[in-house]
């Protein structure tokens, strides 16, 4: 995500399209926004964006996020 010209977000995904039995799933391993450009849904954005561009055969994104990251829980 770019705000002002400046990259500000990113969503990092695996995805397994030469394993048959993984084929299904995605892992959403990386959300990142920059301090000052918090604020303003541009992780729920990233988040979108990220899973409407997978392939069709997945199903299932995987996504954990640490009990204590209540932004993370957030969203």
């Amino acid at each position: 995500a770019y705000v002002g010209g400046k990259l500000s977000g990113v969503t990092i995904i695996r995805t397994n399209p030469n394993k048959p039995k993984l084929m299904h799933r995605a892992f959403l391993w990386g959300v990142y926004v920059a301090k000052e450009a918090r604020g303003r849904a541009i992780a729920r954005r990233l988040m979108l964006a990220t899973i409407e561009s997978l392939p069709p055969e997945v199903e299932v994104v995987h996504l954990g996020v640490s009990a204590e990251n209540s932004a993370a829980i957030r969203l």
